[in-house]
């Protein structure tokens, strides 16, 4: 199954001051590449066509853009699986290494990151929900929700750090914070098909676990088919 949409981002931080003057070097012909880039610095594959963008000079209101993007290869499709997509959130993980000798990790300034995604899927088919994550600790917090509505998979992912960097003594916290992201960016949403007894158990259960409900999808048992990853990205 192929991937088309919209993406659209405001940012009102110091990632703002960036956008504004490479936007702003460039000539209106450039914006296409430049969206190109931006996409796959954020975790998308896919070609990207009709780049737009707010006037850099208007500094009193967020720098705003958006583009149309496709990828012909969405997510594990042939093994009836997706990924929530949403820009990657990037956060400096610390190894093992890391902990033995004590100190504070950066996080840098304060942040505020808020992430809509949304993805319609072919008539009779419906996700496994994910189950919502909420982790609030001293350094940050990070909230993630999932839902299907009128044939669309929505997620909402909001992190929100509280620190600009993360004590000593919070540096096993900090890690489990970290892998708790991850897990839920690499996660794989299996799909339902059809209105079976099992797809109203998952959208009401949505802790059931994915392997019982990959029992109940129609996987395909080919060996090359079960290799697609959907490109080691998010989409």
């Amino acid at each position: 199954m192929s991937g088309e949409g919209n993406a659209e981002v405001s940012e009102r931080s110091d990632l703002e001051y960036l956008l504004r003057s490479t936007f702003r070097a460039v000539s209106l012909q450039q914006w296409k590449g430049l969206g190109q880039r931006i996409s796959l610095s954020s975790g998308f594959g896919g070609e990207v066509t009709e780049a737009t963008a707010s006037s850099p000079e208007k500094t009193d209101e967020p720098f705003h853009f958006a583009y149309k993007y496709t990828r012909k290869e969405f997510g594990a499709w042939a093994n009836r699986r997706i990924l929530a997509p949403s820009p990657s959130i990037n956060l400096e993980a610390p190894g093992d290494e890391e902990l033995l000798p004590l100190g504070p990790s950066w996080l840098g300034p304060l942040t505020d990151v808020q992430l809509h995604g949304q993805v319609e899927l072919p008539a009779g088919y419906r996700p496994q929900l994910p189950a919502p994550i909420h982790r609030k600790r001293a350094f940050a917090q990070y909230d993630a929700t999932y839902e299907f509505k009128d044939g669309k998979f929505i997620s909402e992912r909001h992190l929100k750090t509280l620190m600009q960097e993360v004590p000593a003594s919070e540096c096993a916290e900090y890690k489990h914070f970290i892998k708790t992201l991850q897990d839920d960016y690499g996660a794989y949403i299996p799909l339902l098909s059809g209105s079976t007894s099992a797809a109203a158990t998952n959208n009401n259960n949505p802790g059931m676990s994915s392997m019982d409900a990959l029992r109940n999808l129609p996987i395909s048992l080919n060996a090359e088919a079960a290799t697609i990853n959907g490109g080691g990205d998010r989409w």
